[in-house]
C-alpha cells in the first residue's frame, strides 16, 4: 500500500472537499479495485512525492469520494432518516491518507468493483458511528 507513504503528516482535512470545481471534465468514478491498482502501480514505480500529479490524483480520487459520501449522510439527515455515520463538525477531526489508505487495502475482494464513494460511506460508517437509540 502506497496512498499515504509520504503523506504521513498530511491529514484529509475533517473530511472536507476542497477545490473540487478546479476539475475542468468530470471523470467516471474510480472503483476502490481501480484505485488501488493505481496506488500499487505507483508504489511499484517508486512515486513517492505528494506533488507529483499521480500522488495528488489518488489523493484527490479519495477527497471526492469522502465529499459524496458526506452529502449523502447530509441528505439522509434533511430527508428526516437515520444516518449511516454521525460524523463530527468540520475541522474537528483529521484523518491521515495512511489510515485511508490502510483501510481501503484491506477491503475485502468483494468490495474491488464497487465505486470508491461507496467505500469510503462504509470508512465513514465505521469510523464514525452513530449511538444506539436509548430507550
Amino acid at each position: 500500500m502506497m496512498f499515504g507513504a509520504g503523506l504521513a503528516p498530511a491529514a484529509l482535512a475533517s473530511l472536507a472537499v476542497p477545490a473540487l470545481a478546479e476539475v475542468a471534465a468530470p471523470a467516471p468514478e474510480p472503483t476502490l479495485g481501480g484505485w488501488i491498482a493505481r496506488d500499487r502501480e505507483l508504489a511499484q514505480r517508486g512515486v513517492a512525492s505528494v506533488d507529483h500529479p499521480e500522488m495528488q490524483q489518488l489523493y484527490g480520487d479519495v477527497v471526492a469520494a469522502l465529499g459524496k459520501a458526506r452529502a449523502a449522510i447530509a441528505a439522509q439527515r434533511a430527508a428526516g432518516a437515520p444516518p449511516a455515520a454521525c460524523l463530527p463538525p468540520p475541522g474537528a477531526v483529521q484523518l491521515t491518507s495512511r489510515k485511508i489508505g490502510t483501510w481501503l487495502s484491506a477491503r475485502p475482494a468483494a468490495e474491488q468493483g464497487e465505486a470508491l464513494s461507496a467505500v469510503m460511506a462504509r470508512f465513514l460508517a465505521a469510523r464514525f458511528p452513530c449511538p444506539a437509540p436509548s430507550q
